[in-house]
């Protein structure tokens, strides 16, 4: 059962809202606490109803785990609504599984951790929307109306994208292509790259101004302007191709770089003696 975010509150204002299940209420003279009071399945839904902020979520299913396993089997609808089109990171999944686990339904539970293609609210202080995906290809005719983007398979190609999530995980592509991009990949605040994988920017304009491609193994910039790069970092076991490239950043640091074309434009460069 999905429950979105109705009445947004801020991580404070949620806290306020679990005190009593986690430290008890003040005395009418607030000198000290009460007894904590049992939570109940009402108040994890005015959570649910309220944020997906990590800290507030984990605090609301550690109460659950407080009480005895009879009293949590009240609450196998929570915990699946918990992880229903919401993600959650690795610590709260291990929280859900341990209750799922106490009360049979693990299956039911990692089939809605596990699902694709389907829009979810994001683990944030804020209300963020996000959006996992099967789909390989997108356009000039793709707007995104989410703010992080996942993709699932082991290939994607970008090309000519007026605009891009601020969030992209890649972390499940094998390779990933973006081709004829103005200005939407600097709006992009964070780039999540598998391990090993093969990336090619060709004829981008725009870049963010930290690139982190240290993940690759495989980096191609060709025909791409890199002047709005601060900072970029890739493996110094990486193949590098910049071919054509302008405003490379200076004092690049590719001593064991195993590949490349053109490098006349860097300067200061300790490029290795036999080239692979």
């Amino acid at each position: 059962m999905f429950v979105d975010i109705h009445d947004f509150k801020s991580a404070i204002a949620v806290e306020n809202m679990l005190t009593p299940y986690k430290k008890g209420r003040l005395s009418d003279d607030k000198k000290w606490r009460l007894p904590r009071e049992k939570i109940t399945p009402d108040v994890c839904f005015e959570v649910l109803k309220s944020t997906n902020y990590a800290r507030n979520i984990k605090d609301m299913l550690e109460r659950i785990v407080s009480l005895s396993k009879e009293e949590q089997a009240h609450f196998k609808e929570v915990v699946l609504a918990t992880f229903d089109r919401r993600e959650q990171p690795e610590n709260i999944q291990i929280i859900g599984k341990i209750l799922a686990d106490h009360h049979d339904y693990r299956d039911e539970l990692e089939a809605l951790i596990d699902r694709d293609d389907t829009d979810f609210l994001c683990s944030a202080p804020y209300i963020k929307r996000g959006r996992r995906s099967e789909q390989k290809y997108f356009n000039q005719d793709d707007v995104f109306d989410c703010d992080k983007l996942v993709l699932t398979r082991d290939y994607a190609k970008f090309s000519g994208c007026p605009n891009l999530p601020s969030v992209l995980d890649l972390s499940a592509c094998k390779i990933v292509r973006f081709e004829d991009i103005d200005v939407a990949l600097e709006k992009v605040e964070k780039l999540i790259f598998a391990p090993c994988s093969m990336v090619y920017f060709y004829r981008v304009q725009s870049f963010p101004s930290h690139l982190d491609l240290s993940n690759c193994s495989g980096v191609d910039f060709r025909y791409s302007d890199l002047a709005q790069v601060q900072q970029l970092k890739i493996s110094p076991n990486a193949c590098a191709n910049f071919d054509n490239c302008s405003h490379i950043p200076q004092n690049l640091e590719l001593d064991k770089c195993k590949s490349g074309k053109d490098f006349r434009l860097l300067k200061n460069l300790d490029w290795q003696k036999e080239r692979v």
